[in-house]
């Protein structure tokens, strides 16, 4: 966009690069052109629409175009070089114009199969009455792939039109008028003027969006060839250059306004029953809903049953103050700031006499004829024998003549369906910590009697959150099935091998000590084990000590070992020395032993629970023969084997009270076929 000083006009010059015939390169020249208040849409929107296509078709960003598509591109390219004709005058208000009387906006709305746009207008009237009318800002949308109505199309332009009037009167430094707004759908205007019918969602939410950004009088009808409809069809650029009303708007707006067209009649007072965006009336239900009484609504607004105490205390304060100043000249007492006792106790009691009148009306007005009068036997209170005592209904019971508190010989009796009972309950289940149903029910009858008391109780104690969370299940973690070499039984032992390695430990050696780690190897089918010393946790050092368990113990098809990083359990030292196993080397050598060696995922030490558990057998054995003596070599590998001949003699099935049940099974056994003999325990420390 260029500005000609000299004749101040605005114009374009566009030289665009050769760009491939890609749907990038379709972006890349649209992109180019630099139109922000929308003067040349209409010829922008036939590009817009060919890069819709290639969307539509899903062509990737750097695949040609078809001969169609490419023949397309190519004649609109050619008439790009045209657009240096197009001239726009920059100032809204000509020279010669003289003053401005009245400025209003006009914005034409329109849309079609392939997009939709509008166009807005400056209106200008001199006070000779000359009218003068330019194009202020205009918008080109192509429509959306989802295939929409036209109607839908025609609505929608309708919302940028408002939301476009919004943003122009507020940029303007101009005294505007009252702005007018066209469209040539009849259908957009009755939705709007219609106030009665119910809309689907699409066309209500846009309806009550223009009703909000404009008055719905300032909304008018024009004609579809009147209609400035280039930016919704698209035009090339010799019909774009040939076509005044795009700049200058219609002619009528040159008119006095009463030549201006009007509303068609069954605009305001037509109907929408066919019409497939209202939406048909539905049967409605109504439903009847008892009204609660006063005490209950104003308990179910409270979440807490002292705080309803207190405020139903504080309101009776207010109302015995304001009964005193009417009564008497003397100034109330109003110094108090703090509720007494007396006050929230009178108050429970008063909370207590409302419900009560709402749930046992007849048994009151029965029992407050006389003393000796008692309720009807269809009561539900009869079996209490109820009495009627400070204006509430209490248990009558044996205990008149008990020094006890007038609560506990005579409980408050309460129903059960109510929410100033609930609510009293679930305090005292919060104060009790949440104690159980027995707890509750004694702590309640200290003072109340409420009816289904226990149905009531249960209630308040499944509905409490904290109590669910804190009576929960734990979640079980379901196990995996167990891999093909724990259970394959018919193979010799130490077949299927799983390692790790623990320590370190400390050996005298000289006048220095030294650290030596184990490694263990444990079968998976006998859970049987072997341990093996090592000076370092190296790599070479983890080779010889496989090297001699084979050589004792037999060819291995199949080995399982930890990763090196998910040893919980291991201390400090160990993770340290572990990172300087090279696993490549080691899985190299088990491969030319025939070995399949296989590691466990990182940090994912659950895999590793077989040789995790033996490890830890290994360290309480450890712990139950040696107390932190330091030892030698030659003691450390003699403590090691015992401890190996200690686990490998553990039963693996449950010793019974049977004497005629067979003898437990050790891992001894299966590898010695001999039974456990246990290792020699008649040394002393002296010899460790």
């Amino acid at each position: 966009m260029h500005w000609s000083m000299e004749n101040d006009y605005f114009t374009y010059k566009i030289n665009p690069n050769d760009k491939p015939l890609t749907r990038r390169g379709v972006l890349s020249v649209v992109a180019s052109i630099y139109d922000p208040l929308g003067m040349v849409a209409p010829f922008t929107l036939p590009a817009k629409l060919l890069l819709q296509d290639m969307c539509r078709q899903q062509l990737g960003w750097d695949e040609e175009m078809e001969t169609a598509e490419v023949t397309q591109w190519k004649a609109w390219l050619n008439q790009l070089p045209k657009l240096i004709n197009f001239k726009v005058p920059r100032s809204f208000i000509p020279m010669s114009f003289g003053t401005v009387r009245s400025c209003q906006l006009h914005h034409f709305a329109d849309a079609s199969q392939v997009g939709y746009g509008i166009a807005s207008y400056l209106r200008l009237e001199s006070a000779t009455g000359e009218v003068y009318c330019t194009l202020v800002m205009g918008r080109s949308r192509v429509a959306p792939l989802k295939r929409m109505t036209i109607p839908r199309l025609e609505l929608t332009a309708a919302t940028v039109a408002a939301r476009m009037d919004q943003k122009l009167r507020s940029e303007l430094d101009l005294r505007l008028e009252k702005s007018v707004f066209w469209t040539d759908s009849t259908s957009v205007l009755k939705y709007l003027f219609n106030e009665k019918a119910r809309y689907q969602t699409f066309v209500a939410n846009r309806v009550n969006l223009i009703r909000e950004l404009s008055p719905i009088e300032a909304w008018r009808y024009v004609e579809t060839r009147s209609n400035p409809d280039l930016a919704s069809r698209g035009v090339d650029m010799d019909s774009f250059l040939a076509s005044s009303i795009w700049i200058t708007g219609p002619t009528f707006l040159s008119e006095n306004e009463k030549m201006w067209p009007i509303l068609p009649n069954d605009v305001k007072r037509g109907t929408l029953e066919d019409d497939p965006e209202v939406k048909s009336p539905q049967l409605v239900c109504e439903t009847v809903i008892t009204a609660m009484s006063f005490i209950e609504e104003i308990a179910s607004r409270f979440s807490n049953w002292m705080t309803f105490v207190h405020c139903i205390a504080w309101l009776r304060r207010f109302h015995r103050t304001l009964t005193q100043r009417l009564k008497s000249s003397v100034e109330a007492d109003m110094t108090r700031k703090c509720l007494c006792i007396e006050e929230v106790y009178e108050a429970e009691n008063n909370i207590w006499r409302l419900v009560q009148k709402d749930s046992f009306g007849a048994e009151i007005k029965i029992l407050s004829g006389s003393e000796e009068a008692h309720v009807r036997s269809s009561s539900k209170l009869v079996k209490l024998k109820p009495c009627l005592k400070d204006g509430l209904l209490r248990v009558r019971g044996r205990l008149i003549h008990s020094p006890s508190s007038i609560d506990v010989k005579h409980p408050i009796i309460l129903p059960s369906k109510s929410m100033a009972v609930k609510l009293m309950v679930q305090w005292k289940h919060n104060n009790l910590a949440h104690s159980g149903h027995n707890y509750l029910m004694a702590e309640l009858r200290q003072r109340f009697w409420i009816i289904h008391g226990n149905a009531v109780v249960r209630s308040v104690i499944r509905n409490c959150v904290r109590c669910r969370s804190l009576s929960a299940r734990p979640m079980i973690q379901e196990m995996a099935d167990l891999p093909e070499d724990r259970i394959t039984s018919n193979v010799p032992p130490f077949t299927h091998t799983g390692t790790d390695c623990f320590g370190p430990f400390l050996v005298k050696k000289s006048r220095s000590n030294l650290k030596r780690y184990g490694v263990i190897f444990t079968c998976l089918v006998t859970r049987a084990i072997h341990i093996e010393v090592v000076e370092s946790m190296e790599t070479d050092f983890y080779i010889n000590a496989f090297r001699r368990f084979i050589a004792r113990r037999g060819p291995v098809t199949s080995i399982r070992s930890d990763n090196g990083t998910n040893l919980v359990g291991a201390e400090k030292e160990l993770r340290k020395e572990l990172e300087k196993l090279k696993h490549s080397v080691i899985a190299e050598v088990m491969l030319l032993k025939g070995v399949t060696w296989q590691f466990n995922p990182p940090h994912a030490s659950h895999f590793g629970g077989v040789w995790e558990r033996q490890i830890r057998t290994i360290r309480r054995v450890l712990r139950g023969l040696c107390h932190q003596q330091v030892m030698t070599d030659d003691t450390l590998h003699t403590l090691f084997c015992e401890v190996e001949a200690i686990i490998n003699g553990r039963p693996l099935t449950r010793v019974t009270d049977d004497p005629d049940g067979p003898q437990p099974l050790t891992p001894n056994m299966l590898l010695t076929l001999k039974g456990a003999g246990g290792p020699i325990t008649d040394t002393d420390h002296s010899d460790l």
